[in-house]
């Protein structure tokens, strides 16, 4: 069993998501919410009453940038995921940090000792019918690979921990084949112990898929339906299979050769592997 759990970042708040995964893949969505959590169930990003200044004006001294207080708040919410479940350790934790914004106060909290062994920081890429898979890319010095069979690298940026990217419209029919896949079955992901409320079950069906064949080959984007612009929890969901790729185990169900075996193998020495072993390939 593993647990694996994604954030999403917006200007006033957070959302996560955590799925915890058995062998023959099947998904479970454990818990959903937002940081800070909400007193009503029906909000957007927008009109939340409950924010992260507001969280951090209430606890520290004003006066701190939209970026420290950012910090603040990824640590005080990773720090609770943590303590959900204290007695299973959550395997890994994506926190998508593809804004500009975000994208430094988030790969310094996560290169922070307490954090480095859990959080890595993610971004999904637009990879259309005219773009290669990622796949089969020859990728730039720096960044590297785990496995022909999946869409995401990670890339190393000078002075900053290695951010893992993948091909977003990928995982998102990814994840939607597991919701359509009948629980129980290998591949499928369910809502652990009841179904979605409507704002989840509106995050999650925000988008709807076309096909592109414009270009090279024939993929599957995904778009978001007129009027829909809250997919936030379907970010974290995708986020949340991504990271359970980059434990070693593959849609396929074939036995593949995970990547924290690849990274142990190029340092050239036995040792107990960590969730973090891809992250510290990153920071050599």
């Amino acid at each position: 069993v593993r647990i694996t759990s994604a954030i999403d970042i917006q200007q006033r708040l957070l959302y996560w998501l955590t799925i915890c995964w058995t062998d023959d893949k099947q998904g479970f969505v454990l818990d959903y919410g937002t940081f800070p959590k909400q007193p009503r169930p029906n909000f957007t990003h927008l009109n939340a009453p409950n924010t992260m200044e507001a969280f951090v004006r209430s606890r520290i001294e004003s006066g701190l940038t939209w970026e420290e207080s950012l910090k603040v708040c990824v640590r005080a919410l990773v720090d609770d995921l943590r303590s959900h479940i204290p007695d299973r350790f959550v395997d890994l934790m994506l926190i998508d940090n593809r804004w500009q914004q975000c994208r430094t106060p988030v790969a310094e909290v996560s290169a922070e000792e307490d954090y480095a062994d859990v959080l890595q920081t993610a971004g999904g890429l637009y990879v259309g019918s005219g773009d290669n898979p990622i796949s089969t890319r020859k990728l730039q010095r720096g960044s590297a690979k785990f496995g022909a069979d999946v869409e995401w690298y990670f890339k190393r940026d000078p002075g900053l921990p290695a951010q893992l990217l993948f091909d977003a419209n990928h995982y998102r029919s990814e994840f939607h084949r597991g919701l359509a896949t009948d629980k129980g079955q290998p591949g499928s992901i369910t809502f652990y112990g009841s179904y979605p409320n409507q704002i989840l079950s509106e995050h999650i069906g925000a988008k709807q898929m076309t096909t592109d064949d414009g270009g090279k080959r024939r993929v599957e984007v995904w778009k978001n339906k007129i009027g829909r612009n809250q997919d936030h929890w379907l970010d974290c969901a995708v986020m949340a299979v991504v990271a359970n790729e980059v434990l070693g185990f593959r849609s396929s169900g074939r036995p593949e050769q995970n990547a924290k075996q690849v990274i142990r193998n190029r340092r050239g020495r036995r040792r107990r592997v960590t969730a973090d072993s891809v992250k510290q390939w990153g920071k050599k």
